[in-house]
């Protein structure tokens, strides 16, 4: 049994210096595959310089696996990470890998066959959104799998703000279905503070109670942190200008912690009751205030972490007031103490496990926004309770004060309901054409060929193309190819009159117009109608003139068949791209049976 002492020790030891160098296994992707979070059992190397190549990577002998969540709070070091995909399938398998952290700097990631690389893609929010393939909030990179090939996936991330690296793999089908669902549910989410936001806010308009105000703009700012912290104002608001993100993640972190403050202060009475706790508050919000200002000179990194340090010193702050005012019996302290718990518990639970601090998974990820969804209802029973406490020691004077309050508070309701209106108009609108967007056009069709599928009458795709609009924009600036793509879409909806007819902008200088009722004939004529109509009117602005044309493709068709609207939008497809072949400036047209 001595003699194999050595040998034992050997072996122990080699089973424990050995595994951070073993080999993931491969990720079998399948006709099922769906989708699947890349967390635990992923390889990653630690680039401490920073500026190690890719072979230099990949000839590191010693990766470690993750046996958690990748996230490494700030560091200022290049962090790699690989696994390996297998096509189990005997077709294509088009995937998304996405990483849903929208600060991270500097994203390098490669696809590899064997030591060759097929594909190599750059992202990171130091780039402009619109080079990006797909220009979505997070960031998305396509990859296509032959059938059977097997192929290593590296990932490089650097960044100056918390390193975390939440990766996911999708089926491409299958993410734009789930992304419309998270959709729908953040824009509910989103309206609903914004609502209470602008609600509050027209009360104070209406009856100068400063509680009003501070909740109102509180509530505002926390809109624009979650819209920050999802990457949406990177390429809804300045797609161009990606820097501009980190400037309004800070201002609007500032934002919510000076206005919470306020709002304790307001609502608690705490300068009555607490002198010392409100000059604490305002302390804090004075802070918060200064770092706003910082901005314009102070480093990003610095100045976030300040914040999130500020931040979690106001949670504590405003809690702890909370609980003095409860015990000492003041009863809109109860709402407030009742929401303050959850919702300072989610914020700190999200802001540490941003910081790496905690784990990061769906629990700490939604702990805000299930905190502030309370809050948002409790604090504003806390106001209207504090309210009819004071409206109840002034009843008697204030009888006719509070009537003209009410038909305020209506008349501000209804103008509240014409903003939503108009809000939602907005959302489904182009904000440079003016059309209608993509998205509204993807709801359409779907009803419309519903409608002509049980009313057995034609439809009609037309998609249009500016011809050359790339060298416009070279040539003559951004702002001037803006100018064309209104002027075009003016033309076209100076063709396009029926009610039921509709017309998008299908993305950059695409076009779409849907004509229900209408056979190829009449589609052809309106197309040319289009193009005769673009091309006869040159577009001038300053020095700037030009002579636009426009290739159209249209496909028209009485369905016989469910849920073929996709065949009937490619064969337009198909039809613009002969329209360019054959020379541009010209309309391609055709029906089919689907």
């Amino acid at each position: 049994m001595r003699g194999y002492a050595p040998l034992f020790v050997f072996l122990l030891l080699c089973n424990f210096l050995l595994p951070a160098a073993a080999n993931a296994e491969d990720i079998g992707i399948t006709s099922q595959f769906t989708e699947l979070e890349l967390a635990q059992g992923l390889e990653y190397w630690v680039d401490r310089s920073g500026n190690a190549t890719l072979d230099e990577a990949l000839a590191q002998p010693h990766w470690e696996q993750a046996t958690d969540s990748l996230n490494f709070g700030f560091s200022d070091a290049a962090y790699w990470v690989r696994f390996v995909l297998k096509n189990s399938e005997a077709q294509y398998q088009h995937l998304l890998l996405e990483i849903d952290y929208p600060f991270l700097d500097d994203i390098q990631i490669t696809l590899l066959e064997g030591d060759q690389v097929i594909a190599q893609q750059q992202l990171g929010d130091t780039r402009p959104a619109t080079s990006r393939i797909i220009r979505h909030p997070h960031f998305l990179a396509p990859l296509t799998l032959a059938p059977g090939q097997r192929a290593r996936v590296i990932v490089r991330v650097q960044t100056t703000s918390t390193l975390q690296i939440p990766l996911r793999l999708w089926n491409k089908n299958h993410f734009i279905e789930e992304d419309q669902r998270d959709t729908t549910l953040h824009t509910l989410f989103y309206g609903l503070l914004l609502a209470i936001s602008l609600y509050h806010i027209m009360l104070f308009l209406s009856i100068k109670e400063k509680a009003f105000l501070y909740y109102g703009l509180f509530t505002g700012f926390l809109v624009c942190i979650f819209i920050s912290l999802k990457g949406i104002p990177t390429v809804l608001l300045w797609p161009d200008n990606p820097h501009l993100t980190d400037y309004f993640l800070l201002l609007s972190l500032a934002g919510g912690i000076l206005f919470s403050s306020l709002f304790s202060i307001e609502i608690l009475l705490l300068r009555e009751s607490h002198p010392f706790q409100a000059k604490m508050l305002y302390a804090i919000a004075l802070t918060a205030l200064l770092l706003a200002c910082a901005t314009l000179v102070a480093p990003y990194t610095i100045l976030l972490k300040l914040l999130l340090v500020i931040s979690i010193i106001n949670i504590a702050s405003n809690l702890f007031t909370h609980v003095t005012r409860l015990i000492d019996g003041y009863r809109p302290a109860r709402y407030i103490t009742v929401a303050g718990i959850p919702t300072c518990a989610g914020i700190s639970i999200t802001i540490m496990a941003k910081a790496a601090v905690l784990p990061s998974n769906t629990f700490t990820e939604l702990a805000a926004y299930i905190g502030c969804s309370m809050m948002a209802f409790l604090y504003a029973q806390a106001i209207s309770y504090r309210m009819n406490m004071d409206r109840k020691l002034r009843e008697d004077a204030q009888r006719q004060l509070t009537e003209e309050l009410d038909i305020k508070v209506r008349e501000r309701t209804d103008e509240l309901e014409q903003a939503y209106a108009t809000l939602q108009q907005v959302s489904i609108t182009d904000g440079l054409t003016n059309t209608f967007n993509r998205r509204h056009f993807d709801e359409t069709i779907d009803q419309e060929y519903r409608r002509a599928l049980r009313d057995k009458y034609p439809l009609s795709v037309l998609l249009l193309d500016i011809d050359h609009f790339k060298a416009v924009n070279d040539n003559h600036g951004h702002p001037f190819g803006d100018h064309c793509l209104q002027t075009v879409a003016k033309h076209i909806m100076g063709c396009v009159r029926r009610p039921p007819d509709f017309v998008a902008r299908y993305g950059g200088e695409e076009f779409v117009i849907l004509l229900p009722n209408t056979d190829s004939e009449g589609a052809t004529h309106i197309a040319e109608q289009v193009r005769q109509a673009i091309s006869a009117d040159p577009v001038q602005q300053n020095d700037n003139a030009i002579t636009l044309t426009a290739s159209i493709g249209v496909a028209t068709a009485v369905p016989s068949q469910p849920q073929q609207q996709d065949q009937l939008i490619k064969q337009a497809d198909d039809h613009l791209y002969q329209a360019k072949a054959n020379g541009r400036n010209q309309v391609v047209a055709t029906s089919l049976e689907i």
